[in-house]
């Protein structure tokens, strides 16, 4: 079969899971002939092998049962640096993308310590440590799998690193101070995850995206905690979900901490939230 006929085949097959069929179909056989979408274009006519229509079909048969793509490749683009994931972390968005850019504003060229809470993949630790060269770095996460993860990805992009990794139920296992703790823990309340995508809800990892008291739960035990962990005039910055805001700030607020600000994504949605430590 050509190029393009199985990309069509495909795209039809996808429609019934996926809003992105076309998309899908691409970035799946691009995976799968390791070639990218300049490729597929100019070879449309050449024939795909059979090893490669066997890995191909397989691929399209867990996107068809609902398995996200970055699942199925192991990779996802996340500030313009590829990251590997599993099933073990949560996919990086790009709505995460804004709480990066405000930390990397803030630190700029200055000397920080830096705190990745509830880590995943490590892709907003790691993506601050690429555009601050002066930071040092400690990724958390209480998931063994997902600290694995994490690793993964630190020794691709920085080989020989001294990043202090750690396995800690929040500020558990935590030692010394930091400038700035960034965070994007679990915010989706119970009756919300029964409302979402079977690809995030049978794949994700849930312990990562649901917590208690309608979502507000780690924000409560972080920031509560937070300024034990934090120097003065450090800052925790935490992505939240577009309805949070205001109990975001005022969990802030009721904490000491000033400067609170909150950041819009993508869609002009309320999306980060940030406080200083006095």
């Amino acid at each position: 079969m050509k190029i393009s006929q199985l990309l069509k085949q495909a795209s039809t097959e996808l429609l019934q899971v996926s809003d992105s069929a076309s998309l899908d179909a691409r970035v799946l056989l691009c995976h799968a002939m390791d070639k990218d979408f300049t490729y597929l274009i100019a070879h449309g006519n050449d024939e795909v092998s059979e090893d490669i229509l066997s890995a191909y079909s397989e691929m399209v048969s867990k996107r068809k049962a609902y398995m996200p793509v970055s699942y199925i490749t192991n990779k996802r683009e996340f500030m313009s640096m590829e990251f590997c994931v599993d099933e073990r972390v949560l996919i990086p968005r790009a709505d995460t993308e804004i709480l990066v850019e405000k930390a990397v504003e803030l630190i700029g060229e200055n000397k920080s310590s830096v705190l990745d809470m509830c880590c995943g993949s490590g892709c907003i630790g790691l993506s601050v440590k690429k555009y601050c060269k002066n930071i040092s770095l400690t990724l958390a996460d209480i998931s063994e799998g997902a600290l694995a993860v994490t690793k993964i990805n630190a020794d691709k992009h920085f080989p020989g690193n001294n990043i202090n990794f750690v396995q800690t139920d929040l500020f558990e296992n935590i030692d010394g101070k930091f400038d700035f703790i960034l965070t994007n823990p679990p915010y989706i309340s119970f009756d919300e995850m029964k409302t979402l995508q079977k690809d995030i809800l049978e794949y994700e990892p849930r312990n990562a995206l649901e917590a208690e008291n309608d979502g507000l739960f780690f924000y409560e035990k972080i920031i509560s905690q937070a300024g034990e962990y934090l120097n003065s005039g450090g800052y925790v910055i935490c992505e939240i979900g577009c309805t949070q805001a205001d109990a975001v700030i005022k969990i802030f607020k009721d904490n000491g901490y000033t400067d609170t600000e909150v950041l819009k994504d993508y869609a002009g949605l309320d999306r980060v939230v940030l406080g200083k430590k006095k």
